[in-house]
């Protein structure tokens, strides 16, 4: 048979055979997951625990890493080589004799080619008593090379230090080839502020003051918030985009040299100067003619506009929001026409009544008049 299964319909497992390889699978379908394969060569693969009283194998490699959650044996042995890159150990048997005979060679070895005291002499540290290290405070020679690691619990001097790959000072700040972090703080750099920071030769510096110097071009990918003075010789947009001044709640002002406002631009657009105004050609895109509710009265809602005085019609009163009793409100013509047109009176625009204008002929015409006005508050 190719799948070995049992008869209860509740179990979850199955054996198959299939050309040189024994699987267990995790249901009573063959075509299920693998948990465990065994082949014809002895080679075993298990997606689970393994637990057993003992095991003896000739070589063991291991690539990644090995947990062991709960050991129950007492004693374990290793006949051949155990290879690790790092192991943790409460005591290692043999190692200080190992230690101290290695010291006491090296000892042997320099005494030769050193000037001062070369002594073992135990050293006691806030976890184990470390005993058999050598003692290098009054070492002294040309060149030295250690391979396990070199401390100094006092202050050292060095005239020139290059590493190979990083500078560890206690557990949070690194220098690494091409990087410093902190981690879980801010770096400082010139705290006491007794100086400035200078990055290529000058080309920015930070004076002690807090002042940024940049000599040349600076690029913001986001927002830039001054909340003093900006000062620029020239304000440019970027090519190809237009120079856009947002004013969400607040005006543009300009002020003269005591701080005295002489212009201001509104979020809505009204602009107010105190000096005076010169245009190549002033365009009135509010223009817009008078809506006539009869021969005698019409609605216009902007600053200027056009509006017609019907034949055989004395005047006509033209209602306006815009009206107030300082408005000055300017009468033209259009065409040639024998009746002279005047503004006969206007009334401002308040909570109790509408503001509007009359405009009247001096005769009574025998065709429609059309003249422009213009209304400057």
């Amino acid at each position: 048979t190719n799948i070995i299964s049992p008869l209860a319909d509740t179990s979850d497992i199955s054996l198959s055979l299939n050309d040189s390889k024994l699987t267990i699978h995790e249901s009573r379908n063959a075509s299920s997951s693998a948990v465990a394969e065994f082949d014809n060569k002895g080679n075993a693969t298990l997606s689970g625990t393994l637990t057993s009283s003992g095991v003896n194998t000739g070589e063991a490699t291991i690539s990644n890493q090995l947990s062991v959650n709960n050991l129950s044996a007492n004693n374990a042995s290793v006949a051949g080589t155990l290879r690790a890159d790092r192991i943790i150990a409460n005591n290692i048997e043999g190692l200080d004799s190992r230690i101290a005979s290695i010291a006491a060679t090296f000892s042997n070895q320099s005494q030769s080619s050193v000037s001062g005291n070369l002594s073992l002499q135990p050293l006691t540290t806030n976890y184990e008593p470390i005993t058999n290290f050598v003692d290098i405070s009054s070492f002294s020679a040309s060149f030295a090379t250690f391979h396990e690691g070199l401390i100094a619990f006092g202050p050292t001097t060095l005239e020139q230090l290059s590493v190979l790959d990083s500078i560890s000072i206690g557990t949070n700040f690194t220098i690494s080839s091409n990087s410093i972090n902190l981690l879980g703080g801010d770096l400082e750099i010139q705290p006491l502020r007794q100086g400035g920071v200078s990055f290529l030769a000058g080309a920015v510096k930070i004076e002690a003051d807090g002042n940024l110097k940049v000599n040349e071009n600076a690029e913001f990918a986001k927002d830039v918030r001054v909340m003093g003075t900006l000062s620029a010789n020239v304000i440019s947009p970027l090519p190809q985009q237009d120079l856009n001044v947002t004013l969400p709640d607040s005006s543009l002002n300009v002020q003269d040299g005591t701080g005295n406002k002489v212009l201001s631009v509104n979020q809505v657009g009204d602009v107010t100067a105190s000096g005076s105004g010169t245009f190549g050609k002033l365009n009135l895109s509010f223009a817009s003619p008078a809506y006539a509710i009869n021969d005698t009265q019409a609605v216009a809602t902007g600053s200027a506009g056009t509006a017609v005085l019907k034949k055989y019609r004395t005047e006509v009163t033209i209602y306006n929001p815009l009206i107030t009793k300082d408005s000055l409100i300017y009468i033209t013509p259009v065409g040639t026409t024998t009746s002279i047109l005047s503004l006969l009176r206007q009334t401002p625009n308040t909570l109790y009544t509408q503001g509007s204008f009359t405009v009247g002929a001096n005769s009574i015409a025998g065709q429609d008049i059309q003249f422009n006005w213009m209304i400057v508050n």
